[in-house]
């Protein structure tokens, strides 16, 4: 799977479909502070990605 996270690409070995949930367990990322989008989309975490997706991961921003 290649995974786009700040401006850097990189590789993961993903052998199978993993949900969006255990991806973000897998990275140690909290999804209160990331989204991961694949083809410019909001991916939600019960939705599964496959091992060729190609995602982009971005910090969530918000302000007032």
């Amino acid at each position: 799977m290649e995974v786009t996270f700040q401006g850097n690409i990189q590789n993961l070995d993903i052998p199978h479909k993993i949900k969006v949930k255990d991806l973000y367990n897998k990275l140690g990322l909290s999804p209160e502070e990331y989204l991961i989008l694949k083809d410019g989309k909001l991916i939600t975490h019960d939705k599964y990605l496959d091992p060729e997706d190609k995602i982009r991961i971005v910090k969530v921003v918000s302000g007032g």
